[in-house]
């Protein structure tokens, strides 16, 4: 399931303290309260699911996920309330298999902390990033879609946070509500080893693509924004890109725009990139922050949050890398 204990010195089943209730003849039982959850894995087309319960969680404790796919955790009724801090990255913008393979911009990530009562439901998603492909589709859950017949990178899949239950066959839908999002990079194009370098997810916005030549720079995908989706470049080599939409990014003859909130537009083909994927925080979270790559050298390369690293898994958000969703359990009870 791609979770992580944040201490490499015990086992994944050590971090867990024993509140049993002692033998017979009146022992003393376990603390009145109990922090816990379980967390349902669904692979990315919504099916073979496999259940992981998080019995006795301390303060402190840390859970990370990082496989793509569509999450339930859920809060029992005999659990506390949970104050949770919680981050999402989107994935990195898939990088070209044309010739000389050139990076997808980086995903973004957010951060925010909310208390959930019990018993409650938090649906989460992890977004998917591969290199292109022959099928030219774009990345699981939003990433925009690149040509078939001149492979460039798919954009990034956004990773979400919602509170409450999101049908699988609705985590799209335009009205569905999400309280984080980390935006997707944008795909990468031949040749963009060279020129200028962009397409890393952001918010509120996420930034423009980039191109080998000047000229191709100029027909690259833009970056969504916290009202609208990034324009799609215009033609060039081929066809011009589709702006993207809200939880889409926008299909390319380019790199694909990533995904987001509002997804980044596809580039125009061929030798542009996709615009990056913008991120979401909910106004009623705290302790909210975010944090994701500018244009330039390291435009493909996630970003850890600063306050807390290192946090996220090595290569999380880097161009053809699935996004991450983490949550740190802050107290339980009211």
């Amino acid at each position: 399931m791609g979770v992580e204990s944040t201490n490499p010195g015990q086992s994944f089943k050590s971090i867990f303290k024993n509140t049993g209730t002692g033998g017979s003849g009146g022992g003393a039982s376990g603390p009145p309260g109990v922090a816990e959850f379980s967390v349902e894995a669904f692979n990315t087309s919504g099916g073979s699911p496999a259940t992981t319960p998080y019995p006795d969680l301390s303060d402190g404790d840390v859970k990370k996920f990082a496989t793509e796919g569509y999450y339930v955790l859920t809060i029992p009724s005999d659990s506390e309330p949970l104050t949770l801090d919680m981050w999402a990255w989107g994935a990195g913008g898939a990088p070209s298999n044309g010739p000389g393979p050139g990076n997808g911009g980086a995903g973004g990530g957010v951060r925010g902390r909310k208390t959930f009562d019990s018993p409650g439901t938090i649906t989460f998603l992890v977004g998917a990033s591969q290199p292109g492909t022959p099928t030219g589709v774009g990345n699981w859950p939003d990433g925009g879609s690149t040509p078939t017949s001149y492979v460039e990178g798919g954009g990034g899949g956004s990773s979400r946070i919602a509170d409450g239950v999101v049908p699988f066959a609705s985590i799209n839908t335009s009205s569905t509500e999400y309280i984080l999002i980390g935006g997707g990079g944008g795909g990468g194009s031949s040749y963009s080893t060279s020129g200028t370098k962009g397409g890393s997810a952001g918010y509120p916005t996420g930034n423009r693509g980039g191109g080998y030549y000047p000229a191709d720079g100029a027909i690259d995908g833009r970056g969504g924004t916290q009202s609208a989706g990034g324009a799609g470049g215009g033609s060039g080599r081929q066809g011009g890109g589709t702006a993207g939409g809200k939880y889409s990014g926008g299909p390319a003859n380019g790199g694909g725009g990533g995904g987001g909130y509002y997804g980044g537009g596809g580039a125009g083909g061929y030798y542009a990139m996709g615009g990056g994927g913008s991120g979401y925080i909910d106004a009623g979270l705290s302790n909210s922050s975010s944090f994701s790559r500018g244009p330039g050298t390291n435009h493909y390369l996630g970003l850890d949050d600063p306050a807390n690293s290192p946090l996220k898994p090595a290569t999380a958000a880097d161009t053809g890398q699935p996004g991450v969703v983490i949550f740190k359990l802050v107290s339980s009870g009211d």
